[in-house]
């Protein structure tokens, strides 16, 4: 059973449906997709009482005017775009009560580029291929495939749904916060296994500098500009098209690299720098445009380690929030 919980007063810049997204199919050429930070998104429904892969809302920058029709719980994490519930500031990394017929706001940008939204019991729409995920380029998933618009109106599943005030006023410490996820620092990589003599110069330009978030970036990828990083383009023409995966690191003829990001094609055939290490895609996923940016090579048992990290992390979080 389902109950109509959000009213979509305006819709913000880019506000989507997303889960953990939907793994097995890349042999078939549908990307994973899914929430662009993880984390944040499992964290989320942690503080209303969800299991991780329930459906929230990714909010990018620019936030909605979300009405409530019932009583409820919400969590708020990721970015910090000044939200207010009620004509109450609200922190992020925080879950409070909801009341119907108040609403949920944002106003300008402190940190970060992503906030997600959870309510108890999770968003209710039609799962694609196991996912609740929007795909805006297949147009599946989600809320009829696309971002929210004003008048739209999202349920959530009663039955699962934690009672109101059940959860509300949890919160992580942002000391315990900071150090799995600095809000500062580089952003990790392990370096491709390709040991091309060109590929190594241009690894070590590319930890040496930072680079900045271009307007072009989206769901897909991020582009970066900067410091050119082949000086020769003979060297950077395109090989067989391979596997790729979230956070790798190509490297096109033009000299400046893409990471790849939640919605990202399944193959691809330009030469490969690296792939951002998992915990840190969330991070690189909370930059804006015009940030700047700077990587570091790290190796696979630093990263693995890191991951593991994170992991019991969530479990803490959930431990703490039962």
């Amino acid at each position: 059973m389902t109950r109509q919980a959000i009213e979509v007063l305006l819709p913000g810049a880019l506000t989507t449906v997303q889960d953990l997204g939907r793994p097995g199919y890349q042999n078939a050429g549908v990307s994973p997709g899914g929430a662009m930070d993880p984390f944040a998104a499992s964290a989320a429904n942690i503080l209303v009482g969800n299991s991780i892969d329930e459906a929230v809302l990714e909010i990018t920058l620019l936030g909605p005017q979300l009405k409530f029709l019932t009583d409820t719980i919400v969590a708020l994490t990721g970015a910090d775009l000044s939200a207010r519930i009620g004509g109450r500031e609200m922190a992020p990394w925080s879950s409070v009560s909801a009341e119907a017929g108040q609403v949920l706001s944002f106003g300008s940008r402190q940190s970060g580029a992503r906030v997600y939204l959870a309510i108890g019991g999770g968003i209710d729409v039609s799962r694609v291929m196991g996912s609740r995920s929007t795909d805006l380029k297949s147009r599946i998933g989600g809320y009829f495939g696309r971002h929210l618009k004003s008048g739209d109106q999202l349920s959530v599943n009663h039955r699962q749904s934690a009672a109101p005030g059940s959860f509300g006023g949890r919160s992580l410490r942002l000391s315990d916060l900071e150090r799995f996820r600095p809000k500062r620092g580089s952003i990790r990589f392990i370096r491709s296994a390709n040991d091309d003599p060109f590929l190594s110069q241009a690894i070590t330009k590319f930890t040496n500098r930072s680079f900045k978030l271009l307007s072009a970036s989206d769901r897909m990828g991020f582009r970066f500009g900067g410091p050119n990083l082949t000086p020769d383009p003979v060297e950077t023409s395109e090989s067989w098209s391979e596997p790729v995966a979230a956070g790798t690191i190509q490297l096109p003829p033009a000299g400046l690299p893409i990471v790849l990001m939640a919605d990202r094609q399944t193959v691809g055939g330009y030469p490969k720098l690296g792939t951002v290490i998992s915990v840190d895609i969330g991070r690189l996923a909370q930059a804006a445009p015009g940030d700047r940016v700077r990587f570091a090579e790290i190796n696979v048992h630093t990263a693995q380690a890191l991951l593991r990290a994170e992991q019991q992390f969530l479990q803490l979080i959930a431990l703490a929030n039962t």
